[in-house]
């Protein structure tokens, strides 16, 4: 493949896995408002939310690695524009890390 193709590909990839993470940093948020109604324990909560911050930090590299092995470059990360528009969770809040 070519670079352009390989840098397309690759960007392909980081915006999937980026809907992927801020879906499940959507209903992680919904959980949070819901938290009480739903009787689910905040430790969890934060538990699952510092998950998803690592496997997205974890993806992020895996990307960085892959763009580097293909000598592209990674356009599109993982952390999305409204990425930082999210706090930690801390008793409800939503969950998405700055």
């Amino acid at each position: 493949m070519s670079q352009v193709v390989d840098e397309l590909v690759l960007d392909t990839v980081a915006f999937q896995w980026r809907e992927a993470l801020d879906s499940a940093a959507d209903s992680l948020d919904g959980l949070a408002r819901s938290r009480l109604a739903l009787r689910f324990p905040p430790a969890e909560l934060q538990a699952r939310a510092l998950k998803l911050k690592h496997e997205r930090e974890a993806t992020e590299r895996g990307l960085e690695l892959l763009a580097a092995t293909l000598h592209a470059h990674l356009q599109r990360h993982t952390r999305g524009a409204d990425s930082g528009r999210r706090a930690p969770i801390k008793g409800g809040a939503p969950c998405r890390a700055s």
